[in-house]
């Protein structure tokens, strides 16, 4: 499928609205929640609590030397998603309008971290945890949410492209 200028103006505004809606809810919570403070929501499945994480999931990477996070978390990550953006852009005749609004999803919520962690002191702003008694995620933003549903589109699209059959190859005329 040929992506037409619909799409990519539709891609465009969902870059546009998740960066905006990652660092307004991000503000949100800076200026308005108490720092490691935790505030329940229904029967504890939903936990509100505003930290800063030098680190990445579960602070992993948290305790490394400043200069390494720094190149790792900033540098590697804004690389990676550069890279990751060059690559949708070259091969969007390619691509179906669902992998490129997962890639989509992905760089975005990865330029939203970057984005923090540039501005922040290479700290990322976290503020929502779900789970149930003891089994929990670790603390996320929205910017987090965007890219594992980009990761997860990404895998059912996979999945679904498996599942088609594959399609007969035509024997050359003799």
């Amino acid at each position: 499928m040929t992506l037409t200028s619909r799409h990519i103006r539709i891609l465009s505004l969902v870059v546009i609205f998740n960066l905006l809606f990652d660092q307004l809810t991000k503000w949100i919570a800076r200026t308005t929640l108490e720092y490691g403070v935790v505030t329940s929501y229904f029967y504890d499945i939903l936990r509100v609590v505003y930290v800063e994480n030098s680190g990445v999931a579960f602070s992993l990477g948290s305790e490394w030397p400043a200069e390494i996070r720094f190149l790792v978390f900033n540098i590697v990550v804004l690389i990676f998603l550069i890279g990751l953006g060059v690559y949708v852009w070259r091969d969007l005749e390619n691509q179906s309008f669902g992998k490129v609004l997962a890639f989509t999803f992905i760089i975005s919520g990865g330029a939203g971290n970057v984005i923090d962690r540039f501005f922040r002191d290479g700290a990322v702003v976290d503020f929502l945890n779900v789970g149930f008694g003891y089994v929990r995620t670790a603390i996320f933003n929205y910017a987090d949410m965007c890219i594992t549903s980009g990761i997860i589109l990404l895998l059912i699209l996979a999945f679904l492209e498996s599942r088609k059959p594959a399609e007969p190859v035509s024997e050359p005329a003799e």
